[in-house]
């Protein structure tokens, strides 16, 4: 029989995939410390396998790629070569083309002509003299038995692979058993009463057997009837409570299988930063913590955007230049953390580096200019209160935006993220010259959750039990009036408060006023809301049910859950709550309203290349922008004299003038001195940018990382 090659592709690619993931955490051990004999036979182990399957599967160019990996690690360990920049550099782009092409080899691509550079380039590595190339800073050596021990094979535990869809199926059959032995409980409880009521017409009727002696058997009979009944209900109670023991402990095992370990998505964080930190010319130490702590897989997949754009702020915005840190006291390389732990049923991630800080007056500044808010509201602010306004869309303070922290935009997606969609919250600690730390607060899986039920206005509602910080029952003259509303003042601290039926916008039930109050207490990062209800029902674990893609937008709830009397129980969004009612009453510190004339935006493009700027021009014209174009900076300068612009968009390298003098000179026009000015270059190193801001660009976008969205987002981010 013919080997079936395509059967075994899918195969492959997932294999390829872990390996190559495996081999990119190590070579970022083998760049610090070279020394690591049991990284680095790792890293071959794990090539030489990539190179074996590859072969096997007749798909040479990726074997081809991993063989000269292979041979560029045999010569490191033989002591043939050393280990430097360049050489790691080198095998990185060996593990991208190889990445590249596993990738097309699973979409049915022809990949028989492609890796033949980089294979070249490898091979030129190998044959290069030791003396051509710098030395990398060797790390200090750790202790020298820990690379003297002969290496050691672990017996791997025996694994299944299981389609994600199918686990999850399973996740949410679970859900209904948990739902239904609920119910069943329900049932129990009924039956108990029937039995009561039972008991009674029993008694009644051993009354009137005492006049009507031939009721005596009857009465008789319904005693023992009761009585086998009121056994038959407390074995079934039994069994229901070994039912729920087991469809705990079987829920519980299902829950597990979806857990996995953070460093899933921590350790191809290693890489992203030395790209990173290389293109901005700053030496950083990332130090990783808890990669071992489990999240719900789901959950780990949303999570890594916001982390990863969370430590590219660090490191753009927050670490100094190297020179600026040596000024101050510092250590030339700078620091960020990446950490994760349990706590209380919960994940917390966080980031945390040692640069500048977040600048408090430039927030606020910020905030002025975009007029988010008046300067009597912003100095009357805490500072939580003042950091948090960087969770506003397109909110940034930094002097220039580039393509490597992003574009202004994000931290309001990363907020989105974490507290709608994985129902967490965020807090913010920073301090002046000392750093800045996020940190996150996750539940562990969001298949299952632990909420407060409870009524209002006739109606059953449940919230996340994370989210409730306290529930008090306090006499209603004890709450204030504070502009417009109510506040309770709870341990020196002053919380708004609200019914909930006027947040839901409910019919009042007519009970009237009480003389005490019921107030749950909610918090999601620094703000607390106080919401009137009626009653608690119950406090238990329960499985939501998120909603349908059509009704995702809802902002006051944000899943379902079924009671055992088989009821449909509404999640309230926290979040949404909480807005709903700043919104609806109104801040103590008002946002001062943005009058803006909804007139289309207009932008001039400068650029030497036609292509260039028609291709820029038809995106723009495709949002809705109004758009003139210019061929180099001197026809700019005729165009912005003749009119006013809204954005100016320009590449540098043009004849007659470049970009950074059209720059200076637009900056120096009192009707341009303001004007956002985005520059869209192929240049990308760190000294370009530097001169980008010092002429007055407000963005700098490198061609090479060119996308559609960043320009959009970047002109949103500054023009509105």
């Amino acid at each position: 029989m013919a080997f079936d090659r395509a059967k075994f592709i899918n195969i492959f690619v997932e294999e390829a995939k872990e390996h190559i993931t495996k081999i990119t955490e190590g070579l970022s051990t083998l760049e610090k410390d070279p020394s690591d004999t049991e990284n680095l036979n790792a890293i071959f182990r794990t090539a030489h396998t990539i190179k074996g399957s590859a072969r096997m599967l007749k798909l040479a160019p990726i074997g081809e790629v991993a063989h000269k990996i292979e041979d560029i690690l045999d010569a490191i360990k033989n002591s043939e070569i050393v280990v430097t920049r360049q050489i790691v550099s080198a095998l990185y782009k060996g593990i991208d083309t190889i990445s590249e092409l596993v990738e097309c080899a699973g979409a049915g691509q022809d990949i028989s002509s492609s890796g033949t550079d980089v294979c070249a380039l490898l091979e030129e590595l190998l044959n290069m003299p030791e003396d051509s190339v710098d030395l990398v800073e060797k790390t200090p050596e750790h202790e020298q038995d820990t690379h003297t021990q002969a290496y050691q094979p672990v017996k791997a535990a025996e694994t299944l692979r299981i389609n994600a869809d199918k686990l999850d199926t399973l996740i949410k059959l679970m859900g209904e058993i948990v739902t239904h032995q609920r119910q069943l409980k329900e049932r129990v409880t009924e039956i108990k009463e029937v039995m009561r009521l039972s008991k009674i017409h029993s008694l009644k009727l051993d009354a009137l057997s005492s006049e009507f002696p031939q009721l005596d058997s009857l009465s008789s009979d319904a005693a023992k009837i009761n009585l086998r009944a009121k056994q038959l209900a407390a074995e079934l109670t039994n069994d229901g409570n070994v039912q729920e023991l087991l469809n705990e402990t079987l829920q519980e095992v299902a829950l597990t299988m979806r857990m996995v370990p953070l460093s899933t998505v921590f350790d191809s964080f290693g890489r992203t930063i030395r790209d990173a930190s290389r293109a901005l010319g700053k030496d950083i130490n990332f130090t990783v913590a808890g990669g071992d702590t489990e999240l719900d897989k789901k959950m780990v997949e949303k999570i890594a955007d916001p982390l990863i754009h969370m430590i590219r702020n660090s490191l753009d915005h927050g670490i100094e230049e190297s020179s600026v840190r040596r000024a101050a006291g510092k250590a030339d390389i700078g620091e960020i953390a990446l950490r994760a732990f349990y706590d209380s049923g919960n994940v917390v991630i966080d980031v945390a580096d040692d640069g500048a800080g977040l600048a408090i007056e430039k927030i606020k500044n910020k905030a002025l200019q975009r007029r988010l808010f008046d300067e009597t509201a912003l100095n009357a602010m805490s500072d939580a209160e003042v950091f948090d306004l960087i969770f506003y869309p397109g909110f940034s303070t930094a002097s220039i935006i580039t393509d490597v922290s992003g574009r202004g935009v994000g931290m309001d997606v990363v907020k989105k993220n974490i507290v709608d969609e994985l129902k967490g919250t965020i807090s913010i600690e920073s301090k002046p010259g000392l750093g800045t730390r996020f940190t996150m607060r996750v539940p562990m899986t969001l298949a299952i959750m632990g909420v407060i039920v409870f009524e209002t206005a006739g109606l059953v509602f449940a919230l996340p039990k994370s989210a409730v910080v306290e529930i008090v029952k306090v006499p209603d003259t004890e709450l204030v009036d504070v502009v417009m509303s109510k506040a309770l003042r709870l341990r020196e601290e002053l919380i708004p408060v609200e019914s909930l039926t006027k947040v839901l916008g409910l019919p009042d039930n007519g009970n009237g006023k009480h003389s005490e109050v019921l107030i749950l207490v909610i918090k999601i990062s620094d703000d607390k809301l106080g919401l009137i209800i009626d009653s608690i029902v119950e406090e238990e674990n329960m499985v939501i049910k998120p909603f349908p893609k059509h009704m995702k937008n809802l902002q006051l709830v944000s899943g379902v859950t079924v009671s055992g009397k088989n009821e449909v129980i509404n999640l309230l969004n926290v979040s949404g709550v909480i807005k709903a009612v700043r919104q609806g009453a109104g801040k103590t510190r008002a946002a001062v309203p943005v009058a803006k004339e909804h007139h289309a935006i207009k932008i001039l493009v400068v650029d030497d290349s036609i292509n260039t700027r028609e291709i820029e021009k038809s995106i723009l014209e495709a949002y809705g922008y109004e758009v003139d174009i210019a061929e180099d900076g001197i026809e700019a300068l005729e165009k912005t004299g003749k009119q006013k612009y809204d954005v100016v968009i320009t590449d540098v390298e043009m004849p007659r003038l470049d970009g950074f003098a059209l720059t200076q000179t637009l900056r120096k026009d009192v009707n341009y001195a303001a004007t956002p000015i985005i520059i869209v270059t192929s240049r990308e190193k760190e000294v370009d940018r530097q001169r980008g801001i010092a002429v007055g660009a407000d963005a700098y976008i490198v061609k090479g990382t060119f996308e559609q969205t960043t320009l959009l987002e970047t002109i949103r981010s500054l023009a509105g």
